[in-house]
């Protein structure tokens, strides 16, 4: 099957978030299932990663092979679905390519972001007292430090980037038996560069 224009097709595993495989040092793997966990937060339970099996022509950025993070509610739309394996835990289907492809996953486990978006951290807030000790760290709510950014991009890697409020979008994903983050920030939320 081909991906037409501006469609991807891609392979999803159901369970992504699930299984786990430990390499041990004689060779042998060890296979572990930890049951779904209960969470309100989608972005934590829903699965992210999915592997491109076609590309349409009118894309250039994204090839076959690639490993893409989407949004949280990307790869469990029921109406895009064309293969279900329940015994090998994969969907494959067709997505369109915007700006709910937040990434590419690169051999290295780095990121690299698409349509528009910055891969960026939270900036901590200096503690208000030496006295009082909070038991949580808390982030500024609207400054971050960019990490990656897409070629010709308004920003780049190292600024320090002040965002409209709650525009920052934290990824959850699975990459090589571990759970990383990543912060999502798309261009058009970007007010401005803080000197």
């Amino acid at each position: 099957m081909k991906a037409r224009r501006k469609h991807l097709i891609v392979k999803s595993w159901d369970e992504q978030k699930e299984t786990h495989q430990i390499k041990c040092d004689d060779g042998r793997v060890i296979n572990l299932y930890i049951g779904r966990r209960y969470s309100e937060n989608s972005r934590e339970q829903n699965p992210v990663v999915c592997e491109v099996l076609s590309a349409g022509e009118d894309i250039s950025e994204i090839k076959v092979g690639d490993l893409l993070i989407v949004h949280h509610n990307v790869l469990t739309n029921e109406a895009c679905i064309i293969e279900r394996d329940i015994e090998q835990q994969y969907t494959i289907l067709t997505i369109l390519s915007d700006n709910t492809i937040y990434a590419k996953i690169n051999n290295d486990g780095s990121l690299t972001p698409l349509n528009g978006n910055c891969i960026a951290e939270r900036i901590q807030k200096p503690p208000a007292s030496t006295i009082i000790i909070s038991p949580w760290d808390e982030n500024l709510d609207t400054e971050f430090i960019v990490k990656a950014v897409p070629e010709n991009y308004d920003v780049k890697v190292g600024d320090r980037i002040l965002c409209y409020k709650y525009s920052d979008y934290e990824m959850v994903f699975h990459y090589n038996n571990e759970e990383r983050r990543a912060i999502r920030i798309w261009r058009d939320d970007i007010l401005g560069v803080m000197g």
